[in-house]
């Protein structure tokens, strides 16, 4: 099977990655992230939400794409890597917070939404069913394709990167 390849702004040709590929590179890197934010309340004195946890999984999940060459954990397992789309070198911590930053921000949107109609409508619908049908809209919101051809998404596009598939 022949990979479809696709040309950077500088006429460099790229293979993008297949989007189950991603989906499963992001699913554990959420697994990561969990670990970094809960693992120090499981050890602390009470249990309680741990401000170090939180801040080390906000961390690594903003700059995962920067680690070892554009490969974060996850990407190293599904044998991924982030570029620059510009220059074809591996994402930076400039390129992977704008990138993860987009999904982070989405996030927070969802969960002040929550929070409003949580106060307003609760009666109305189960907030779980919100929250709910807010994630997988973030989620389409930003792993859809926005460029089809060259299988770059909104998280893509605005941080100037492409993911391709690794030998």
């Amino acid at each position: 099977m022949t990979q479809r390849k696709i040309l950077n702004k500088n006429s460099q040709l790229v293979a993008p990655s297949p989007l189950g590929r991603r989906v499963f590179a992001i699913f554990v890197d959420l697994a990561v992230t969990a670990l970094l934010v809960l693992l120090p309340t499981k050890f602390g004195p009470d249990n309680s939400g741990n401000p170090v946890g939180i801040l080390l999984g906000l961390i690594y999940f903003l700059s995962r794409d920067s680690f070892s060459g554009g490969r974060s954990v996850g990407k190293r397992v599904a044998n991924l890597r982030v570029l620059n789309f510009t220059t074809l070198a591996p994402a930076g911590i400039k390129e992977s917070s704008r990138r993860n930053g987009l999904f982070i921000l989405c996030c927070i949107f969802v969960l002040v939404l929550e929070t409003f109609l949580n106060l307003w409508v609760a009666r109305v619908m189960p907030l779980g069913i919100v929250a709910r049908i807010g994630f997988v809209v973030v989620t389409w919101f930003c792993f859809h394709y926005v460029e089809k051809d060259k299988r770059r998404t909104k998280m893509d596009v605005f941080g100037n990167t492409v993911v391709i598939v690794v030998k």
